[in-house]
């Protein structure tokens, strides 16, 4: 005799209004295996996106969980990554003072070889149904221009020593509320 045992079933849209939420309605994801570099100037954000998703939620209720792995080194000193929806920014630090805002930190630690993995978790409440554009970009920390790398060392020397080549991943899940 066969039995299904399950505690519960979510339907496709959801659950309906009023019940306890929580199930995952969709999943989105973004692999980048490939590298680039892009130049920033004095204390702002770059124009690339490095990690990007596009999402539509099916309810204005839907709560947006974003989660993203980004591996990155920098030419100068310091900067960071920033979240965004669309190109409103979300999941960053207190502006205080002369502080720049961001949503991780990178520091350089030696030219030739170290990178950093930047990982974000966050729950958005986007109150739409429109189309979102969740994405990741460098922002730079520092009074002159900035290069940053992504998905490899500043040096990039062909090396089987200290000289990674790596991946960053973006993940957004629509969840019921």
């Amino acid at each position: 005799m066969s039995q299904l045992r399950t505690n519960s079933i979510v339907p496709l849209d959801g659950l309906p209004a009023g019940a306890s939420g929580g199930g995952i309605i969709q999943v989105v994801t973004n692999h980048v295996s490939t590298s680039l570099s892009e130049s920033v100037g004095a204390n702002t954000d770059g124009t690339t996106k490095l990690l990007s998703v596009l999402i539509t939620p099916t309810s204005t209720s839907s709560k947006i969980l974003v989660i993203y792995n980004l591996n990155a080194s920098v030419s100068y000193s310091f900067g960071g990554t920033t979240l965004r929806r669309n190109t409103t920014k979300i999941s960053i630090g207190t502006n205080t003072g002369s502080r720049t805002p961001t949503t991780t930190y990178l520091e350089q630690i030696d030219q030739n070889s170290a990178h950093q993995m930047h990982s974000c978790s966050f729950i958005d409440s986007p109150a739409t149904t429109s189309q979102i554009d969740y994405n990741v970009v460098f922002s730079n920390t520092n009074n002159g221009t900035n290069t940053f790398y992504m998905n490899r060392t500043q040096s990039d020397s062909d090396s089987a020593v200290l000289r990674n080549r790596t991946s960053s991943s973006i993940i957004v899940m629509e969840i019921s509320n």
